[in-house]
């Protein structure tokens, strides 16, 4: 969506389904360009018909942006695509699937994301006991994430092993914490090599407890966590 240099700018709206802290990360970023070029912001939390409704009483912005992070992609295409089309301000939708859509998109390959870090634990480091942490929530990008990790499994014919997939309750750290400690109590001294996390709460959260009971990141056990939101309680040492 080009932005428009020629005519005082109208505010530029936002639209987002969720305030998560990669909402927040991605959403600083875009506030902070459309500053240089001398536009306000208008932000729509909530649900998307209601925001979509909301941005079409009347030309009150340039332009729409839509953040459909965690979205059900088949949902989506059933029943929110109708929506999409009524729209007749320029927007742009960003999200977090390699799905193709009939709109102005951008998709973040968490698909590819999810291999280069299985990867660089398989390739450079030699690593084979690969965990990998998700929620009991089916987002969209954790199940590409973990496509991509099953992917790079395959290519370096590392066999995945389904005692090695683990779920937490949430994706915070507390449950991180938990999780760890289920491993450590489980598993005794028989502990992944490397595990894969779907947020850095549940890493901060692992980390937590490794360094409780002596177990260093990443001598012992190496730790990738998706996301860069932190929280200053749990940080203690680094990630992988």
């Amino acid at each position: 969506m080009e932005v428009n240099k020629g005519l005082a700018p109208l505010p530029m709206a936002i639209t987002t389904t969720s305030t998560s802290n990669l909402n927040s990360e991605l959403l600083i970023g875009i506030a902070g360009y459309l500053a240089e070029v001398g536009y306000q912001l208008m932000f729509y939390p909530g649900g998307l018909k209601k925001s979509i409704s909301l941005t079409q009483g009347g030309r009150l912005s340039d332009g729409l942006i839509y953040v459909l992070l965690s979205r059900d992609w088949k949902r989506f295409k059933k029943e929110l695509i109708l929506e999409f089309k009524k729209i007749r301000q320029p927007f742009v939708i960003i999200h977090s699937t390699r799905e193709s859509l009939p709109f102005p998109h951008i998709g973040l390959d968490t698909q590819k994301g999810g291999f280069l870090a299985t990867e660089h634990l398989l390739n450079k480091h030699q690593y084979k006991e690969i965990g990998f942490v998700d929620t009991q929530f089916s987002y969209q990008h954790h199940q590409d994430l973990f496509r991509g990790y099953k992917q790079a499994l395959a290519t370096y014919s590392v066999p995945f092993k389904r005692d090695l997939l683990f779920r937490c309750s949430s994706y915070l750290a507390p449950a991180g914490y938990k999780l760890m400690d289920n491993i450590i109590s489980q598993r005794k001294k028989k502990l992944p090599r490397a595990l894969l996390t779907v947020s850095l709460p549940l890493a901060l959260g692992i980390m937590k407890k490794c360094n409780e009971v002596g177990i260093r990141i990443p001598e012992d056990l190496a730790l990738i966590a998706f996301g860069d939101t932190f929280d200053e309680n749990y940080i203690l040492s680094g990630l992988t």
